[in-house]
């Protein structure tokens, strides 16, 4: 459930975006809660809904990630997948 002030879209993508970096990068265990979370912000029931609120926002999970990608330093991320 959003709190005051929180857009469950950008929570959405916020979750899903440093799920993709963590599989990225071989982080492992994050993913019930990263489950949890999201579907905390889905607000429903049903999970056809929940799938069709969830793939609306993967355009813009996969620009944030690209944008991350992009951007990072290839030596600070050899550093945390070493």
């Amino acid at each position: 459930m959003p709190k005051a002030g929180q857009d469950a879209e950008q929570e959405i993508v916020a979750e899903f975006v440093a799920c993709v970096l963590c599989n990225l990068y071989g982080i492992e265990g994050f993913e019930s809660h990263a489950y949890r979370y999201i579907f905390g912000y889905v607000e429903t029931e049903n999970p056809p809904m929940m799938v069709q609120k969830v793939m609306k926002v993967l355009a813009e999970v996969e620009k944030c990630s690209k944008l991350i990608l992009e951007n990072a330093n290839v030596e600070s991320l050899k550093r945390i997948t070493a």
